[in-house]
């Protein structure tokens, strides 16, 4: 398939695909795969949704994901707006997903876990706060909260960090807790919105202002 001919796979189609795949073996075929399931997908019950999601966060935790295999987990749980998956979504923030070498274009882009946590919305926005305030100081954890700054904004735009972070801050009991929170205070009106896969422009300008 041409570059220009490749479209991206998503849908309820897509979620049952990946899990077969998790389940039965590699990521051979995904797409044809993922196009029929789409097809004849029935609307999934809350406890069919459930286990779906329990068997990916299960595969996440085995660790025994390929990079792509964890991409397209992360992907599919932001989909589902899993807010159960937080937690591991977080820790896995900085993955990247534009270093491979794929036939088909990929549905998330450069962090999809960043995206995932975007796609559920506000409920990641104070654990997403918390781990501004854990986190220790130095290079990596500054690339971090940029990413970290990035979703939020996106989700809750910059006035609205802007105060929960002062309120963060107010309530500081360590001088070290104070330092990481006034930091996040100054650098998170420079950060920029996270654009997701398949936005069009109306929706990057919408986010921007």
């Amino acid at each position: 398939m041409k570059r220009n001919e490749r479209r991206y796979t998503t849908g309820r189609g897509f979620l049952v695909a990946l899990t077969a795949m998790l389940t039965i073996g590699p990521m051979h075929g995904f797409g044809q795969q993922a196009e029929k399931a789409m097809a004849n997908m029935a609307f999934e019950s809350v406890t069919e949704r459930a286990a779906r999601i329990k068997a990916f966060l299960d595969s996440m935790s085995a660790g025994k994901l390929s990079d792509i295999e964890r991409c397209y987990v992360m992907f599919a749980l932001g989909s589902l707006r899993a807010e159960e998956s937080i937690p591991v979504l977080i820790e896995a923030l900085e993955t990247r997903g534009d270093i491979f070498d794929v036939d088909a274009l990929p549905p998330f882009g450069k962090y999809p876990a960043a995206e995932a946590l975007v796609r559920i919305g506000g409920k990641s926005v104070q654990p997403l706060i918390d781990k501004i305030d854990q986190n220790a100081a130095g290079i990596a954890a500054d690339e971090l909260h940029k990413l970290i700054y990035r979703v939020i904004i996106t989700i809750d735009g910059r006035d609205v960090i802007k105060f929960k972070l002062e309120n963060r801050l107010r309530h500081a009991t360590t001088e070290e807790s104070r330092s990481r929170l006034k930091e996040a205070v100054r650098n998170a009106a420079d950060a920029n919105v996270l654009h997701l896969p398949g936005e069009t422009r109306e929706d990057r300008q919408s986010k921007n202002r």
